[in-house]
């Protein structure tokens, strides 16, 4: 796997999904990238007071209704890269506004993609469905980390299990 030149792209607003794309960047020996907002939201998941609510509303709404928002553009080029790692928060069981806008602007520029998601659902599976419908590419592997495990410092074996099963996809012809 570490001979395929990779680049980990991720969004984060809590810090589970960046912890994850740093985690995952270290073993793959992959160069790593955040998605930066033009105009950012302040999100806190656990946050209190009628701003945060507002915000975490304001968040959730764009995700679920697709809602464009502004990103910054990447240092590196997606399009130097074998693969693409894509990493993103779950807002109301779908991908990030900031993740949907990195997928459509570089969506045809990208080799191979893999996706990963932070969320309290373990599941997520329509997020990946979601991430693949925008880029068009399927994903090498789609893997959903819990993030209270992520939280909590305890995800080594979901890392694991993401690892093997991009390995067992890149290996094949």
């Amino acid at each position: 796997m570490n001979d395929k030149k990779t680049l980990v792209v991720y969004y984060t607003s809590s810090g589970n999904t960046e912890r994850v794309a740093q985690t995952i960047a270290e073993a793959l020996g992959a160069h790593i990238e955040g998605i930066q907002e033009v105009k950012p939201t302040q999100v806190d998941l656990h946050g209190k007071g009628l701003d945060n609510f507002l915000s975490m509303g304001k968040t959730a709404f764009r995700a679920i209704t697709d809602r464009p928002v502004g990103i910054q553009s990447l240092q590196r080029d997606v399009a130097d890269y074998e693969l693409v790692v894509i990493g993103t928060p779950v807002y109301a069981g779908s991908v990030s506004s900031p993740v949907r806008a990195f997928l459509h602007q570089e969506c045809g520029k990208m080799k191979a993609v893999a996706f990963f998601c932070t969320g309290d659902d373990p599941a997520n599976e329509k997020v990946f469905v979601q991430m693949q419908g925008v880029c068009g590419l399927e994903p090498l592997t789609a893997f959903p980390f819990h993030a209270p495990e992520v939280r909590q410092g305890a995800f080594q074996p979901q890392l694991e299990a993401f690892l093997a099963q991009l390995g067992e996809a890149t290996a094949r012809p």
